[in-house]
């Protein structure tokens, strides 16, 4: 049989190796023949209870502030696939052919130019040449001179045109 001493020293061993007492066989058979150390045991394992779940800054945190970074990591992760899954990566190809790629036109300035208008009607034909500078009129009229004239103004007034 063991003493109340080695009774408290096995409860403080396992408790020490974080085990419970009540696993140790020889704190249970001194239980069983006194029931008051039952009782202080009872207190005992109450009060480390209490302390553990108290806030204290000493003790070290038993969850890891990780599992919410964590969490929060593959949360995101999870909905990048989603992104990615939902609006898959086009191939070069494809985005030449959604976004094609025109050369620019080589602007420069208007090194000639010229116009040509050609007016028939029944009685002639009238032809105008405009280039830099210059202003031709050719008239193959066979009717009178009084409606060459009246042909040429109402043909100017309706081929006017100006560069801008």
């Amino acid at each position: 049989m063991i003493s109340r001493s080695d009774f408290w020293s096995a409860v403080d061993a396992e408790l020490d190796a974080r085990r419970d007492p009540l696993a140790h066989e020889h704190v249970r058979a001194w239980l069983l023949e006194h029931p008051e150390d039952a009782l202080a045991l009872a207190d005992l394992r109450a009060s480390l209870r209490t302390l553990e779940s108290a806030d204290n800054p000493l003790r070290a945190p038993r969850r890891s502030r990780l599992v919410p970074v964590a969490a929060a990591a593959a949360l995101l992760a999870l909905a990048a696939l989603g992104a990615r899954l939902a609006f898959p990566a086009r191939s070069a190809l494809e985005d030449l052919e959604l976004h094609p790629v025109v050369a620019a036109p080589q602007l420069g300035s208007v090194q000639s130019w010229q116009l040509v208008s050609t007016s028939e009607t029944p009685s002639g034909t009238q032809i105008v040449r405009a280039s830099e500078g210059r202003l031709a009129v050719e008239n193959d009229f066979s009717a009178a001179g009084g409606e060459l004239a009246k042909a040429s103004v109402i043909a100017s007034n309706e081929e006017s045109w100006s560069p801008q």
